[in-house]
């Protein structure tokens, strides 16, 4: 087979880029992305791989994947996981038609490639029109009967309605995404009550193809779901995956292992479920929440969370017995399950949600009943009310180690990739394992089993110009308490400081994206639409982001101020100008909380739960700021300027010394890891900007 590669402008890739219009100029950085995934590959060892924006991971993994997997004759699974829509259809529609071609070109067979997706994915169009009967308004009656007519049109023509796809082709008309489109009422429910046999067949089809495709595309939880449930592969099998995105997978990893049991979705999932004894299992769940209801709004106090440990004896008596009935009728339904004899792929995914509420009830019975308690909460949700129960874990997502790596035979090569794998990425004479080794730490790996070559931090040598501008010496702190986020009011004078940064940035010309933390944040500079008028796009909550990208593109000095807009949005050429008026420090959690109650309840210092979750959140405020600032360079001459608004911004050395300043928060200088390195330089000559 001839070797494809992508530092030069020859070879089976190059030319199917120049059959399609596109010149392959040469990329050293993509050809050392690819050359570690093979040698991770031939090695046989985990593979690490940080990757900023420009290297091109796509077809950095795929070919090289794909290469290897071909040369088997034993059938493996190319094995794609992300974390967002976004990148999953990039690749079925661009990333991966390319590499297959290539492929073929180079003289193998073509791979046949498949997306597989989750139920909430599907639109049931009997689901719908029941949906639409009960809560659309008479405004909503002409676009509601045209989305209908879509979807069952899909489904006639042999094809699964995505809500993805729905948004694509309705973006104004379902702008503010109205309440008939709730995935709990639209989503499929394969054999539900009032569902399309049709959707239920296609859905089916969906699952034969998965199984029979040479490459299959799937979300982060699906592969988590692996780890408990295998439902991706059929054991014995090889298979080469791929986690991209992949400093997504430990969270998701987590939550799904964390005994955290919202007792309304569960009892709203039960009556769904064709099952005997389901409805039985949903009256015991009502009962359940009626009791946590009433022991959060006596011993709580009006809070919103009760540790275990402080029901009584009776107490915790009375909520493990109702557990258990709880627990015995999901034995029993899922015992019908198994009993119909061979599981189809539909069975199969329903046992998968039965056993996994078996599980969370199981695991809350011994929380309750063994020494454990501190661990155990019972919680209301303080944004709608619902009652729930929920207990601490700690590492669940080394599992990935042991299931994906140790422990399983089937799985041939594993690497994780990602733009902001690491925090640390990137500068000059970095260890590179310990830029990564947060991450490998996190899903379960011990340093000695990834040796050198096994990590790579890759950057491109020429991609796009970056330019700053920085924070006055002067400028407000964010809050009027600086030390808590989200918990306090913001700052007039900070408001007023951003909104200048925005104008000023808006006056150079181009487009301007201003990215923030939260919709609070969004709300408080909608005022610029007094200065802006027509210019300011404001994405509200529920406002769907393909209608405000075509409206954003629309004209050429667009301002869009948006809350969610991170990660995923791919605009080449389109962005002059980013601006951060607050670094996206997220808020504190429920599962935060618990963290630290928990520490306490066994004697640990206050101090040391808060260090923990604190450290947590200024990782993650790291990785979003760099996918953030990684918006404004999708093409190889894109420039953008990012300005940041947010006082709590490192100073520079000269600054320090100079002017005998501190530092605003201890914490400060760790936000320079945001900034790619070969722009990093550009910070001690950038501007302040003084209002």
């Amino acid at each position: 087979m001839e070797p494809i590669r992508f530092d030069t402008g020859s070879g089976p890739l190059a030319e199917v880029l120049r059959e399609r219009g596109s010149d392959p100029v040469p990329r050293p950085a993509q050809q050392r992305f690819a050359d570690a995934v093979e040698h991770c590959i031939a090695a046989r060892v985990p593979g690490f791989l940080d990757a900023e924006t420009g290297v091109g991971k796509g077809l950095g993994y795929l070919i090289p994947t794909l290469t290897a997997a071909g040369q088997r004759r034993d059938r493996p699974l190319v094995l794609v996981s992300t974390a967002t829509v976004a990148l999953q259809r990039q690749l079925i529609a661009q990333d991966i038609p390319l590499a297959c071609d290539a492929i073929e070109r180079a003289g193998r067979r073509r791979p046949v490639a498949a997306l597989r997706v989750g139920k909430a994915q599907i639109i049931d169009p009997e689901r719908l029109d029941a949906a639409i009967v009960s809560h659309a308004g008479d405004e909503d009656e002409d676009v509601a009967a045209r989305v209908l007519a879509w979807a069952r049109a899909r489904v006639q023509g042999g094809d699964l309605a995505l809500r993805s796809e729905l948004f694509e082709v309705f973006p104004e008309d379902l702008l503010h995404n109205p309440a008939w489109l709730s995935p709990a009422l639209v989503g499929a429910s394969p054999g539900a009550a009032g569902s399309d046999e049709s959707t239920d067949t296609l859905y089916a089809e969906m699952l034969e193809r998965s199984a029979a495709a040479d490459i299959l595309v799937v979300n982060h939880h699906l592969l988590a779901l692996h780890l408990l449930t295998p439902l991706l592969w059929e054991p014995g099998r090889p298979v080469f995956i791929v986690v991209d995105e992949a400093d997504r997978l430990p969270d998701v990893v987590e939550q799904l292992d964390r005994t955290r049991i919202p007792l309304r979705l569960m009892m709203s999932a039960l009556d769904a479920m064709v099952v005997p004894g389901a409805s039985l299992a949903a009256e015991a769940v009502a009962a359940i929440a009626d009791l946590v209801g009433q022991f959060t709004a006596r011993i709580a106090g009006g809070g919103d969370l009760l540790s275990i440990h402080l029901l009584g004896n009776a107490e915790r008596a009375q909520l493990a017995d109702r557990l258990r009935i709880l627990h015995g009728l999901l034995a029993r339904c899922l015992d019908e399950t198994r009993g119909k004899g061979r599981q189809s792929l539909i069975d199969r995914e329903r046992l998968m949600e039965l056993d996994r509420f078996a599980t969370d009830t199981d695991r809350f019975i011994d929380v309750l009943t063994s020494g454990t308690a501190g661990r155990g909460f019972l919680y209301t949700s303080p944004v709608r009310g619902y009652p729930g129960l929920g207990s601490i874990t700690s590492g669940a997502a080394r599992r990935v180690a042991n299931r994906l790596w140790r422990e399983n035979d089937d799985v041939e090569a594993l690497v994780f990739t990602s733009a902001t794998l690491s925090t640390l990425a990137g500068a000059e004479g970095l260890d590179v394992q310990r830029a990564l080794f947060g991450f490998y730490r996190d899903v379960g790996f011990e340093s000695s089993e990834v040796p050198d070559g096994a990590c790579a931090v890759i950057s491109p040598e020429d991609f796009g110009q970056m330019h700053f501008v920085l924070p006055a010496l002067t400028a407000p702190l964010p809050f009027t308490d600086p030390g808590e986020d989200d918990q306090v009011e913001v700052s007039p004078e900070a408001i007023a400081y951003w909104k200048a940064m925005i104008l000023q940035a808006a006056a150079r010309g181009g487009r301007v994206l201003v990215l923030l933390p939260s919709y609070r944040d969004v709300r408080l500079l909608a005022g610029l639409e007094a200065d802006l008028e027509d210019r300011l796009l404001v994405q509200a909550p529920g406002v769907l982001t393909g209608a405000m990208v075509a409206r954003f593109l629309a004209r050429p000095d667009s301002v869009w101020l948006s809350a969610v807009v991170w990660e995923g949005l791919s605009l080449p050429g389109a962005i002059s100008h980013i601006v951060i008026p607050r670094l996206p420090m997220p808020p504190e959690t429920l599962e935060d909380r618990m963290l630290e109650a928990y520490l306490e309840s066994i004697g640990q210092k206050a101090s040391v739960g808060r260090s923990k979750t604190t450290a947590r959140r200024l990782a993650a405020t790291r990785r979003r700021l760099r996918q953030g600032i990684g918006r404004g360079i999708r093409a190889h001459d894109d420039a953008v300027t990012v300005w940041l608004g947010d006082a709590r911004w490192p100073l520079r050395q000269s600054e320090i010394d100079d002017l005998l300043l501190d530092q605003p928060k201890p914490w400060s200088a760790t936000m320079i890891n945001a900034i790619p390195p070969r722009f990093r330089s550009r910070l001690d000559l950038a501007p302040r900007l003084e209002t």
